[in-house]
């Protein structure tokens, strides 16, 4: 015979429900402070290559460093590049999806693609473009991975056709 449902019964349906939606939030909150944490490590590691790279020496319009310096840059950016990938690689599976973890951290991103091709712009020359060409294209493919998150969270939002234009294609 079907009884009345208790005040008991309530109860524990109530508990239920409010275990499962408190381990929610918590998982929830939990995600995205790992978000958070892998990004900063991540940025980390890039700005650490980056100010290496600014360190090997700033590019001017005439461009007199010796090949070891040029090896140098080279050597640098592609460490730079790594870690650019390894980031963008993260946010395409979508281990990095926290929008506002994303809208700090991806104008970064697009600062340091462009002072690499600064820097390998000013190291172009004959004896070195097939070296520089090589790591200009890997990083166009680095970020052409992801231009979509490029195009909304960075500055560059708005400028003329930036976003249609590859690393050193204005050479």
């Amino acid at each position: 015979m079907i009884t009345a449902i208790e005040i008991s019964d309530i109860a524990a349906i109530g508990a239920l429900i409010s275990s499962a939606l408190i381990f929610w939030f918590g998982y929830s909150r939990s995600r995205k402070s790992e978000q958070i944490e892998i990004a900063r490590e991540l940025i980390d590691r890039i700005d650490e290559k980056g100010t290496k790279l600014t360190e090997v020496q700033s590019p001017s319009g005439e461009d007199s460093r010796t090949v070891e310096e040029q090896t140098e840059v080279v050597k640098t950016i592609g460490e730079l590049s790594r870690e650019l990938e390894y980031f963008s690689y993260l946010v395409r599976i979508h281990e990095i999806r926290d929008e506002n973890t994303l809208r700090y951290y991806i104008p970064r991103l697009d600062d340091w693609f462009a002072l690499a091709e600064i820097h390998l712009l000013t190291i172009r020359k004959p004896v070195t473009e097939s070296i520089v060409d090589r790591q200009l294209n890997a990083l166009n493919e680095i970020k052409n991975s992801i231009m979509p998150w490029l195009d909304k969270y960075s500055s560059r939002k708005g400028k003329e056709e930036e976003g249609t234009k590859g690393i050193g294609e204005n050479r």
